[in-house]
């Protein structure tokens, strides 16, 4: 991560460790990466050097006003700064951080077809239960995988799928031709 935005999302992490508002922050936090996330365009003018500050923050008062009001504050401080170009990765990186700060890992579940809640669940119970934390997964479509799951949490792999088994298979079967 960038320093200049390792430092305003640790700012930002003790503000609301101090206030006793991670959960609220980090949810508020989320709302905003994934809106301007999916508004490119606002974030183009939100970041450009040309547009004044002024007009950026009527932006941010139509947009994010309802936010607690040390985040909205935060978000213009952004703006005042120039720094609004690092809000997607101070997004995503307060989002790591505050879930770091409650024991929380979070991954992807492979398989090749949809999983319900429940079985996406029973998943995150089972692999939180060996790494001593709670896991939280996102589900990913791979049909590559002829049966089971693969789950990826910090680039670590728990494949209980077929292809896996086969792959195993075909490797041992090799070693023992030679």
């Amino acid at each position: 991560m960038n320093n200049v935005a390792q430092r305003y999302v640790e700012a930002l992490f003790e503000l609301a460790n101090e206030k006793n508002k991670i959960d609220l922050w980090q949810e508020q936090m989320d709302v905003v990466g994934e809106s301007i996330g999916s508004n490119p365009r606002i974030l183009e003018i939100l970041k450009h050097s040309k547009i004044d500050s002024k007009d950026k923050k009527d932006i941010l008062e139509k947009c994010f006003s309802s936010l607690d009001r040390p985040v909205y504050n935060f978000l213009r401080l952004l703006v005042d700064k120039g720094r609004f170009n690092y809000i997607l990765e101070i997004t995503t990186c307060f989002h790591r951080l505050c879930n770091e700060s409650k024991n929380i890992v979070e991954g992807i579940v492979y398989s090749p077809y949809a999983l319900s809640a429940e079985e996406v669940t029973m998943i995150e119970k089972a692999v939180g239960s060996k790494m001593n934390r709670t896991v939280e997964l996102k589900q990913k479509l791979d049909d590559t995988l002829i049966l089971g799951i693969k789950v990826v949490i910090d680039g670590k792999v728990y494949d209980g799928s077929m292809k896996n088994r086969v792959e195993n298979l075909r490797t041992s079967l090799l070693k023992e031709s030679r």
